[in-house]
């Protein structure tokens, strides 16, 4: 796997699509594919899917990541994925995400996402 400037985007998996913040961040995740970046996601639904879908649209050598966290009743993994990690406890999944991602994007989410942004580097 090549490796380029990594930006993981957090934001909530509630968010449907046709919204003006999936719309948004399929946007700026589009822009960030035109421009060689991956994208690091949970990879599930939502803002994370709008993410995955946005980066997939362009034809890139670049990366669109999902780390998914297994739960048992939801958070299913989009299809916009090139490669997909699974995860049993946050904590690990928040720790992958921190050693992967250069950069940052936060967008409209409730408290999973309030702990993404606020974890310690």
């Amino acid at each position: 796997m090549d490796t380029h400037y990594r930006v993981a985007i957090f934001g909530s998996a509630r968010i449907k699509e046709g919204d003006s913040e999936y719309n948004d961040i399929y946007m700026i995740a589009k822009g960030l594919a035109e421009s060689g970046f991956d994208i690091v996601t949970g990879g599930g639904p939502g803002i994370m899917q709008a993410a995955n879908a946005g980066h997939k649209s362009v034809q890139t050598d670049t990366h669109s990541i999902g780390l998914n966290i297994k739960l048992p009743f939801e958070q299913e993994e989009n299809k916009y994925l090139d490669i997909k990690k699974d995860f049993d406890r946050f904590s690990a999944r928040l720790d992958s995400f921190m050693s992967l991602s250069d950069a940052v994007v936060v967008s409209t989410g409730g408290v999973g996402t309030l702990l993404e942004f606020f974890y310690p580097d």
